[in-house]
């Protein structure tokens, strides 16, 4: 990483990992080796796509001359940090070179802190997740306005995540956020319709939560297994 900031005179350099289960089970175990070097626009694209290049902060290494010139430091006592941190970084970078080959080992254990969250803490979930999503779809529309359709979807992703929660909770509760949830997903149901596969929903499934949200999603979800 060391080398390919120096090589490509880059702000970032990326790479990145293998997941591991507590059971031996690998996943995220396919790379190419690729190496590509991207402007601000690019690398925030494929952020936002999320397919070549992840969103994590340890697989990525940064110039802390870049990070001090645009005071890019995480905010405290938020959920996400990586997300937002990135969001920042690759805003500002001037190139970032991206290595598609793994360089960190992650296991993922049943009892983490980022796996036991919402059950901890589900209002600090709710309003970090809120925060984050809106933060960075209002940076991506302001800034690169081409890109606003990834930015949505990537918010439409993490809503039908949160609408799903919800729903087990109580929607009474929490209907501040449940709300704000339904008013999104209703104004960007096109969207949601012609950007369904991308979230393994059927074209049935995307329908009904749009129409019938709190309780069609949450029944397909456990039992046909069609929302992602």
């Amino acid at each position: 990483m060391e080398s390919n900031i120096e090589d490509a005179d880059a702000d970032i350099a990326a790479g990145s990992y293998v997941a591991r289960y507590e059971n031996g089970k690998f996943i995220h175990n396919t790379h190419s080796g690729a190496v590509n070097v991207w402007n601000n626009y690019e690398a925030m694209k494929e952020f936002l796509i999320r397919e070549s290049m992840d969103i994590y902060v340890w697989t990525k290494l940064y110039r802390k001359t870049f990070l001090d010139k645009y005071h890019i430091r995480f905010e405290v006592g938020r959920c996400d940090e990586d997300f937002l941190f990135n969001s920042q970084a690759f805003l500002y970078s001037s190139l970032t070179v991206m290595q598609d080959s793994p360089i960190y080992l992650y296991t993922i254990r049943d009892a983490s802190t980022s796996r036991t969250f919402r059950d901890q803490q589900f209002l600090k979930y709710l309003e970090g997740t809120f925060y984050r999503v809106n933060e960075i779809e209002q940076m991506v529309v302001k800034h690169y306005s081409s890109l606003a359709y990834l930015a949505k979807r990537q918010k439409i992703l993490y809503l039908f995540m949160i609408l799903s929660v919800i729903v087990k909770y109580d929607r009474k509760k929490y209907a501040n956020y449940y709300n704000e949830v339904i008013t999104y997903l209703w104004k960007n149901k096109r969207q949601i319709l012609a950007e369904r596969k991308y979230c393994g929903i059927s074209f049935l499934g995307a329908l009904l939560i749009i129409v019938m949200p709190s309780i069609i999603y949450f029944y397909f979800k456990r039992w046909k297994g069609y929302i992602c």
